[in-house]
């Protein structure tokens, strides 16, 4: 799909959702005068935030680029990809849904956190995807 550019907008709920949940355990550390709780809570949502807004994925002629913090950016051609999936990881207190995007060659993978990004965009990546490999099985729900 030559000339098709994409990159996945963040979802507009991402930032708010921290703050409410960071707002309540300052809340209660205010409350409890317990000092190093809020601490921890300021420097958890500057942490979370700044991951998740700096993680980053577009589609250009073919390929399909992640930049996550701090790590480089990943690249992937569509024509490598083996297996795409919807997984379910746990991470510290919270689980995270993904789709996962598998490379033949290297043994990379690339994970799209279905919270962190639009999910029409998603599916609009899942499509493209498609398009260019019909033959490779795509996680239910992802091609309408």
């Amino acid at each position: 799909m030559e000339g098709k550019n994409l990159k996945l907008r963040h979802n507009k709920w991402l930032l708010p959702t921290y703050l409410i949940f960071f707002a309540i355990i300052i809340y209660f550390g205010f409350r409890g005068g317990e000092v190093w709780l809020i601490i921890v809570a300021c420097l958890a949502f500057s942490l979370f935030s700044f991951l998740d807004l700096w993680h980053n994925v577009s589609y250009r002629n073919g390929i399909i680029t992640v930049a996550l913090f701090p790590h480089s950016p990943v690249s992937m051609k569509v024509a490598d990809i083996a297996t795409v999936r919807q997984e379910t990881n746990m991470l510290g207190f919270e689980t995270r849904r993904n789709i996962s995007i598998y490379d033949t060659h290297d043994k990379r993978v690339v994970r799209i956190g279905l919270g962190t990004f639009v999910k029409e965009d998603v599916r609009n990546l899942m499509q493209i995807i498609h398009k260019e490999r019909p033959n490779l099985v795509m996680p239910e729900g992802w091609l309408k």
